[in-house]
């Protein structure tokens, strides 16, 4: 009996492993993905002291990305995300392009962690005013995805990115600078290309 509970316990743990390998994606050539979720931004224009936007706000969120793969823990890629918001006579729309890595630290676990650097691009339209940005952004992300074909993964991703710009103010540039940043949460896909 206790030659057999042992191997209840020995046959999940042996079994398991190589199971979640069989089931891991295979990662080759070029590769193409997006997502769409939701995300909570902070939008601030001028310091502490003198804020003249300070804003907290919830809208959607998505993104594109493309690039080839390194090794199969190592991707390179460029990204493309886009979030807006709308309130009353005021809409928000923001864009950030970066380039950078995703990362899978262990073979048989399907989960990642990625970062970039870029630029961003910010545009607010409250009445007659316009407020438009650019300058340099960043971002991190960790996620998972799931083989659900060959060469198809989808899954879960939470992702952070700041952004600091110089900003103009109906074409006039302002003597203030804006930070961005927001928390995004969604789901993913990513395709590869077959061999």
């Amino acid at each position: 009996m206790q030659r057999l509970s042992w191997l209840a316990v020995l046959v999940p743990v042996l079994v398991l492993p190589s199971t979640a390998l069989a089931q891991t994606p295979e990662r080759y050539g070029l590769w193409f993905g997006g997502g769409a979720g939701a995300t909570l931004g902070n939008v601030r224009i001028g310091d502490d002291a003198s804020a003249i936007i300070d804003v907290r706000n919830v809208g959607p969120m998505a993104y594109i990305t493309m690039g080839g793969t390194l090794s199969p823990a190592v991707l390179l890629g460029v990204d493309l995300a886009g979030w807006t918001q709308s309130a009353t006579d005021t809409t928000r729309t923001f864009g950030l392009i970066t380039f950078g890595a995703t990362l899978f630290p262990l073979r048989q676990f399907p989960f990642y962690l990625k970062g970039g650097l870029g630029v961003g691009a910010y545009r607010e339209t409250a009445g007659t005013d316009r407020y438009d940005a650019n300058g340099f952004g960043v971002h991190l992300g960790i996620g998972a995805e799931f083989r659900v074909a060959s060469n198809l993964q989808v899954g879960p991703y939470v992702q952070y990115a700041f952004s600091r710009e110089n900003v103009k103010r109906n074409q006039l540039a302002l003597f203030s600078q804006l930070d961005i940043d927001f928390v995004s949460a969604g789901v993913g896909v990513r395709w590869h290309r077959a061999r």
